[in-house]
This record gives structure tokens, C-alpha cells and sequence, in this order.
């Protein structure tokens, strides 16, 4: 479980849940962008758009990721009207494609830390920049995955029930207790967990190898 890391690992413990914290901001923030877009005029009104982090937080959001490292999304899109009936799914993908683009924009980081000749910054500090950035880039995948699973209330479950109607009378009888169901799972099948963060690793590593591909051409 990840909170075993705060006494294995306090500086990925710490360095974790502060750039899922900002990361998940980002993902909010693209939420609302695409929600207001939609004609969701009150979400101004709301302070959607605060620059304070901690304004998209609630408490299960903050026990899961404390717990699990995990963030789950809390941008209610129920009561809301929007002007075509693709809208939820629209907002819905805003935010996993926010946490995608992040990924790539922590891999560029760690390239470019990596691969220029900063002489100016302490090796030490150099070392941390580059734990944090390929940090950065877990992180967001991670998000990324997470929230795209078909799940109520995740985003994945609007984009599923835009996709496949037929799953609506499915989601209907789990109500808003997939993110628990999705939590036994991966806390009692066995290999469960294991597959999820392999999944998350392993796009993180794509973006790196790509950027650096990129990089490695100019």
C-alpha cells in the first residue's frame, strides 16, 4: 500500500501527494475550463477557476490519497444541463487528457534537466529536480488511468455511458460506490494493483522515451 512509503521513502511519500495535489488542480481546472465552454455558466460563480488547490479537495479524495496515492475526482457534472449530449462526455475527457499532456510536459522537463550540462545548479539539487520531474510524470499517468476507469463517479463512467447507453442501468445500482468496489478490487484480487501501476509506469515511459527521441533530434 502506499502509505507504507512514508516510512520507507518520506521524500517520495512528501514529493508524491504534493505534485498530485497541483496535478490534480490542473486536472480540475481543465474540468471546469471544458464544463464552461459547455454553456455550465455558474461554474465561475462557484470559484471553479480559484488558483487554491485545495479547493477541489474533499475529505475521501484526501483519505485516498494519504492511503492508496490516488486522487479521486469530485467535479460534479450531475445537475448540470449542458448544450449537446456529448457535453459530460466532452468534460469528463478534459481532465485524464490534462493529466496526459502533464505527463508529457514533466518527461520534457526531465529531459532537459537531464541531457544540458546545468553547471550553475548544485548536483544535488540537480538530483532532486530530476526525482521530482520523473516523479511528475508517474503522477499524471497515474491520474490519468485512474480517473479513466469506468467507474461511477469517475470520468470514465461518462465517457462510458456516452459510448455504451446500455451500461446506464449497470451504473445505477452501483450508484456512487464503484471507487470502493474499484478499491477492493485492487486491494484483494491478487496482481490487481500490481497491473494498475505497471500500466501507469509503463506510459510514463513511453512519454520519456519519446521526448527524448524528440529531443535527441535537434
Amino acid at each position: 500500500m502506499f502509505i507504507q512509503y512514508l516510512f520507507t521513502d518520506f521524500q517520495l511519500y512528501i514529493t508524491w501527494i504534493v505534485i498530485v495535489i497541483i496535478s490534480a488542480y490542473i486536472h480540475q481546472l481543465a474540468h471546469a475550463a471544458v464544463s464552461y465552454k459547455q454553456t455550465d455558466l455558474a461554474i465561475k460563480r462557484k470559484d471553479y477557476f480559484s488558483f487554491n488547490p485545495v479547493y477541489y479537495l474533499n475529505y475521501m479524495s484526501l483519505i485516498l490519497l494519504v492511503l492508496f496515492g490516488m486522487f479521486w475526482d469530485s467535479f460534479d457534472m450531475e445537475n448540470k444541463t449542458y448544450k449537446h449530449k456529448y457535453s459530460k462526455a466532452l468534460v469528463s475527457l478534459a481532465g485524464p487528457l490534462a493529466s496526459l499532456v502533464m505527463v508529457f510536459v514533466f518527461s520534457l522537463l526531465y529531459i532537459v534537466c537531464l541531457k544540458n550540462n546545468l553547471s550553475f545548479i548544485p548536483v544535488h539539487v540537480k538530483k532532486n529536480l530530476l526525482f521530482c520531474f520523473q516523479t511528475g510524470s508517474q503522477a499524471n499517468a497515474v491520474l490519468a488511468l485512474f480517473t479513466l476507469i469506468p467507474l461511477p463517479p469517475l470520468e470514465g463512467s461518462h465517457i462510458a455511458k456516452y459510448l455504451i447507453p446500455a451500461v446506464n442501468k449497470i451504473y445505477e445500482k452501483i450508484g456512487n460506490n464503484g471507487y470502493l468496489l474499484l478499491f477492493l478490487v485492487l486491494c484483494i484480487i491478487p496482481g490487481a494493483s500490481h497491473v494498475f501501476w505497471t500500466a501507469a509506469n509503463l506510459i510514463s515511459d513511453v512519454a520519456l522515451v519519446s521526448v527524448a527521441s524528440i529531443f535527441n533530434l535537434f
